[in-house]
């Protein structure tokens, strides 16, 4: 995938996205597997766990608001060689146009990779309330591929803004909604600006007693249901605050942190 066609994707996105009423015409199969398979790489590039300097502009959950994220570009300068961004994850869910919102986001990393920085956030990995699967991996190419085995929607409520049933809606393939979780397992979780400013989606695990343990995550990495060394990333990705807290505690997701 060369710079013009990257481009013309670009463009073709935003035109879209900007028209009055949105144009639901799904991006080809194919182009998305390409676009997955070089922002894997991309990521696979550059540490799990990123450190750097400001300038940077910081964006939180954007979730499938494909309008709003082409809003945040408008007025606040679109990415190039010297425009940095960091998004802290959650890109998809909720929000309509969750497909268009990712790959957007991936284009762009794959054009600027030094100066896109997109983290995980807990909306990037399967969803077990909603989604049964089994896959089977042998990772190649920087993706996996993956035997899907079962995918059921749970929840019939949440069709239009779940980002599984969006791909099944468009394309009725779940081979592709694997596609994309193995990007994500690409993916970095968490950063640090100027060695003081700890960027996550989640926060911070009792487990984690030194920024190594970031350092030294290999990728891709599925997050595993059990084990110590599971825990502080899924911190990363899955904590929350509380105004009330002062140190740790237990929450319905994983682990609370003030």
């Amino acid at each position: 995938m060369n710079d013009k066609q990257i481009k013309t994707l670009l463009q073709e996105l935003w035109e879209k996205g900007n028209k009055p009423k949105f144009d639901l015409r799904p991006v080809s199969k194919q182009t998305i597997i390409d676009i997955c398979q070089f922002a894997a790489e991309k990521f696979l590039k550059e540490p799990p766990f990123l450190e750097f300097d400001p300038p940077v502009k910081i964006c939180g959950d954007i979730h499938g608001q494909f309008r709003d994220l082409l809003r945040i570009f408008s007025f606040a300068n679109q990415p190039s060689t010297t425009q940095k961004y960091l998004f802290l994850g959650d890109y998809v869910d909720r929000g309509p146009q969750s497909i268009e919102t990712i790959l957007y986001l991936f284009l762009q990393k794959i054009r600027y990779p030094k100066t896109v920085l997109l983290l995980r956030g807990n909306h990037e990995i399967p969803n077990v309330k909603t989604v049964l699967f089994t896959t089977t991996y042998s990772f190649e190419f920087g993706l996996s591929r993956a035997i899907k085995r079962q995918a059921k929607v749970s929840n019939s409520k949440s069709m239009s803004s779940n980002f599984l049933s969006q791909i099944m809606e468009r394309y009725n393939d779940n081979f592709i909604w694997q596609v994309f979780q193995d990007v994500f397992n690409c993916m970095p979780v968490a950063a640090l600006i100027s060695r003081k400013i700890f960027c996550a989606h989640g926060g911070i695990s009792p487990d984690l007693k030194h920024f190594d343990q970031l350092r030294r995550l290999i990728r891709p990495t599925i997050i595993p249901e059990r084990g110590e060394m599971s825990e502080f990333q899924k911190a990363c990705l899955l904590s929350d605050y509380s105004m009330s807290t002062v140190d740790f505690c237990t929450n319905s997701n994983f682990i609370l942190k003030l």
